[in-house]
């Protein structure tokens, strides 16, 4: 899927093209090895859940239910105290 490109396609082509322009390791293995690689798995591992994440985090925020939720666990919490304290 995305690491598959991002780590598979990509990565081996950056370490290519590193070679052939002549690029020092040390400054190969920063950008490339570190900088790259980090980056490419921080990406494909945390943007397939936000991209389900966030558009159903809308639509619950656009049809009400959160603030709804939220009202419903606050009032309840307070319910509770108060019948607790008497």
């Amino acid at each position: 899927m995305l690491s598959d490109l991002l780590i598979g396609k990509i990565y081996p082509l950056l370490n290519s093209i590193a070679a052939a322009i002549g690029m020092p390791w040390w400054l190969s293995g920063i950008l490339i090895d570190g900088m790259y690689l980090a980056t490419a798995w921080v990406v494909a591992v945390m943007l397939p859940p936000m991209a389900i994440f966030f558009p159903l985090f809308t639509l619950l925020e656009d049809f009400g239910y959160l603030g709804w939720r939220s009202t419903w666990t606050t009032s309840t919490r307070s319910r509770a105290r108060t019948a607790s304290s008497r």
